[in-house]
């Protein structure tokens, strides 16, 4: 369905004359999705105060490039 909205979007901008103009479309988002989007509930990963890498090479990249400071949070 995105990549209909986006089609639809581009079309539009072909047609659209005067700023402000909204083109209704016959994209209906499925109704789960508010009810998720209404909790107050952070759902991302934690948080930490210092850099997290994927693996050994991603720190060492990270040193190489911005000294030993960068690898531990402290720069």
């Amino acid at each position: 369905m995105q990549l209909a909205v986006a089609r639809d979007a581009l079309a539009a901008f072909g047609s659209i004359t005067e700023s402000g103009t909204i083109v209704p479309t016959s994209h209906v988002w499925s109704e789960p999705w508010r009810d998720e989007a209404r909790e107050l509930a952070d759902h991302r990963s934690e948080r930490h105060g210092t850099p997290q890498y994927q693996n050994e090479d991603d720190q060492n990249a990270a040193v190489a490039a911005h000294g030993e400071d960068a690898a531990c949070g402290v720069c």
